[in-house]
């Protein structure tokens, strides 16, 4: 079970490395926070480098564990406790497997971030590309600015103003020469 402090570390790790805009808020309720951060980590593609604990924490709430408001208020049976009877806490069990392929919280088929890859590479407006997507027009262009951040995805645009058509194009690595 994640804290609310280990949520709101996740909540960090996930606005600096998604660049979310706008970006996760730290102060919500832990309900709002644990939204938030699910559907942030739907973005999350294999070679992103996130903390381990950002994983755990995506994890727990992947498999349907529910954030505590706060872990380090002592319960009243817990101040009754004395120091014999509390057990030592072991360590947080394994992290996620990764696939072969990198590092990753979850599989990309079948991820929120795949269905928005699959209507940008479709192209179309903003707002066609949000409703094949199933998401809002803020999300497609917050998932357009991570996408060609790397390098790896451009994006190709015709057209100016709301009429404006948009493709999220993959870049090609140039072939390596060999001498």
């Amino acid at each position: 079970m994640a804290t609310r402090a280990q949520l709101v570390e996740a909540a960090k790790d996930l606005n600096q490395k998604l660049d979310l805009n706008p970006p996760i808020d730290l102060k919500a309720p832990v309900s709002q926070l644990q939204e938030n951060v699910k559907e942030a980590a739907q973005l999350l593609r294999d070679e992103d480098e996130v903390q381990e604990s950002t994983r755990e924490v995506v994890y727990a709430l992947s498999q349907g564990e529910v954030a505590a408001e706060d872990a380090e208020a002592p319960t009243p049976a817990a101040a009754s406790t004395s120091p014999e009877q509390v057990a030592v806490a072991s360590p947080p069990g394994p992290a996620p497997a990764r696939r072969a392929g990198g590092g990753g919280v979850r599989p990309y088929e079948g991820s929120f971030a795949q269905k928005c890859d699959i209507a940008s590479m479709k192209g179309g407006t903003i707002a066609e590309i949000a409703e094949g997507a199933g998401t809002t027009p803020g999300t497609i262009r917050t998932h357009f600015k991570y996408r060609t951040a790397k390098g790896k995805w451009r994006l190709d645009q015709t057209g100016d103003g709301d009429s404006a058509s948009y493709k999220l194009v993959k870049v090609e690595e140039p072939a390596v020469a060999t001498a």
